[in-house]
């Protein structure tokens, strides 16, 4: 009592330390300084080595796909460009020549089978004559009706297939499918980086292009769905004549004519339609002199009479298609398809106009996708890497500091406390872990825990981005799910042979889409798994990069307690009270 009345702060700080339980078996005695290795520290440093190294081999992943990605995609849009200008120029000649076909069409077609039904009554009535004294005048005559309908037939064929251009065309539809597709694709990844406002405004420049083609090619699908309506049964009229025609010819003429005709007169199938002239006319042409000129004839009085029968059937068959489609074509020029021909024109130069235009954004698109692209990559895998090695360090920083706080702080103050030497710890580790906190100690500790909070926020930043790259990715990847063009190979090659086949060139130059390294969504189907793994454990590494501020804490509270509470017990041995000796009673 006497020995607490003489030292009251001693004895309360005492009590102060012996309240937290920090006194421990060995406190009591000699052996003031317990060594306890920061274990959990080093398990938060090992699970973020862990979870960092699966970040950046995800990381690393996204950043070789976007790479791939650019440059099959500027691949792909430099062939779209090239076949945009070919594609609005043969879509305006088709337009052209089926507007053509049906504005004179009718009036020709109503032309020639009125020649045709007077000229097939004069083979007729030429073969009747053949027998009789002036054979050889009915044989001309014959001969003569015989080639006029051999030339209608192959001038109808001609408009025939003017009229078959009306059809919609499917290559351009696919066409402007695929670079939609694309666009869609590419364009969440110009959102990402703001200082690419060109590239940005180059997609939604090519976009609104677009929207302006599909637009026309609704009109144009329009007007061409009447137009077949209106036009089938003429041309189902054009085909029965021809077929008609046909078998006339095959009955009176000899095998080879067709190659004959070739040679002598040439090749009328070739004309175009705009190059046709009125019948008459054509008749005093160089090419139908030329067919009279030639021999194709049979022999009819060497036929034997079921032959002259099927050929005056066959005449009788041809007569009466060509009055049916005479008479659908008067019908027809009574319409009012001169205004539909007019509107089809205007769509198709509007439409050959827009194509034109998407020539260059599709040129320029391609080239600013690819740069824009591999900025996209090269910024993730950046500033990823960058972020990670950050965290890294510092945590192998922090993991360093406790043990100094543990083996070199606390030691060197409970052996101050007890005035005796501190353990002596040798090697390039001990000088390395006290290097970095004599580093911290004098910088001050709590500099280091803001420090560590920063670069706790600067994680939380790097998960952001991570999440918005992966959303994008997921994006891309579920655009490329809908365009099996810009995966499949086959597909691809497939329908891009087709297109050039409507534009009449070769866009892959005899190679696959593949071996033209265009398949750019190829890239982006993988496991799409890998974004989720990495981006949980981006979500957990950053967690446990906040734990370890925390955890730095408590183990720096818990030196500065057991030193203070040496500094307690160094106290009360030297201020012990003196023990009197014991006084026997006489």
């Amino acid at each position: 009592f006497h020995w607490r009345r003489n030292h009251p702060a001693r004895c309360e700080r005492h009590q102060v330390f012996h309240m937290y339980g920090t006194f421990k078996k060995d406190e009591k005695g000699r052996q003031r300084d317990h060594d306890d290795f920061p274990w959990f520290m080093l398990c938060l440093f090992m699970m973020i080595l862990a979870l960092y190294g699966m970040v950046v081999c995800g990381s690393w992943d996204v950043a070789g796909r976007l790479d791939t990605f650019a440059i099959r995609s500027k691949n792909f849009m430099d062939v779209m460009g090239r076949a945009a200008s070919s594609v609005g120029t043969s879509v305006h000649a088709a337009v052209q020549q089926g507007s053509m076909a049906l504005t004179q069409g009718p009036v020709l077609l109503q032309q020639e089978m009125e020649m045709a039904e007077k000229e097939i009554r004069k083979l007729t009535e030429a073969l009747g004559q053949i027998e009789e004294s002036n054979g050889a005048d009915a044989m001309a005559q014959y001969g003569h009706a015989q080639k006029v309908i051999l030339v209608q037939a192959a001038r109808v064929k001609i408009i025939s297939s003017g009229l078959s251009a009306l059809e919609y065309p499917e290559p351009l539809k696919a066409f402007v499918d695929f670079l939609s597709n694309v666009l869609s694709v590419t364009t969440p990844l110009a959102e990402l980086i703001p200082q690419h406002e060109v590239a940005s405004k180059s997609l939604h420049a090519s976009m609104q292009c677009i929207s302006a083609i599909q637009q026309e090619i609704a009109k144009l699908e329009s007007a061409l769905t009447w137009t077949g309506n209106a036009t089938e049964e003429l041309g189902s009229g054009c085909r029965c004549f021809i077929e008609n025609a046909s078998l006339l010819d095959n009955a009176s003429l000899v095998p080879s004519y067709q190659e004959l005709v070739r040679e002598n007169a040439g090749n009328l199938t070739e004309t175009n339609i705009s190059a046709l002239s009125n019948i008459s006319v054509f008749m005093n042409s160089v090419y139908m002199t030329k067919l009279l000129q030639t021999k194709l004839l049979k022999d009819v009085k060497a036929m034997a009479p079921e032959e002259r029968t099927a050929l005056a059937e066959h005449a009788e068959k041809t007569r009466q298609a060509a009055m049916d489609l005479a008479q659908e074509a008067h019908s027809q020029v009574a319409g009012s398809l001169g205004e539909v021909s007019a509107h089809l024109q205007a769509v198709a130069t509007d439409l050959d106009e827009l194509l034109t235009s998407l020539e260059s954004y599709s040129l320029a698109t391609g080239l600013l996708m690819h740069h824009l692209v591999r900025d996209v990559a090269s910024f993730y895998k950046q500033f990823v890497m960058g972020c990670l090695a950050v965290a890294c360090v510092m945590a192998f920083l922090a993991f360093f500091y406790a043990c100094y706080l543990e083996f070199v702080y606390e030691n060197e103050g409970v052996a101050r406390a007890f005035e005796t030497d501190p353990k002596e710890r040798r090697g390039c580790c001990w000088s390395c872990v006290r290097c970095i906190g004599y580093i911290f100690h004098f910088s001050g500790f709590y500099a280091l825990m803001l420090l560590q909070d920063a670069v706790s926020l600067m994680l939380v930043v790097m998960t952001l981005v991570m999440g918005t790259m992966s959303l994008a990715q997921i994006g891309v990847a579920a655009g490329c799910d809908n365009a099996q063009i810009l995966s499949d190979n086959a597909t691809c090659t497939k329908e891009l042979e087709r297109l050039g086949d409507f534009v009449g060139g070769d866009l892959l130059q005899g190679r696959s889409c593949q071996q033209s390294d265009m398949l750019m969504c190829q890239s982006m189907l993988g496991d799409v798994a890998v974004v989720y793994r990495t981006m949980c454990a981006a979500v957990l590494g950053t967690i446990v990069s906040c734990c370890i501020p925390r955890r730095l804490l408590v183990v720096w509270m818990s030196a500065q307690q057991n030193i203070h509470t040496a500094e307690v017990l160094a106290d009360i041995d030297r201020t012990k009270p003196p023990e009197y000796p014991a006084y026997s009673v006489p």
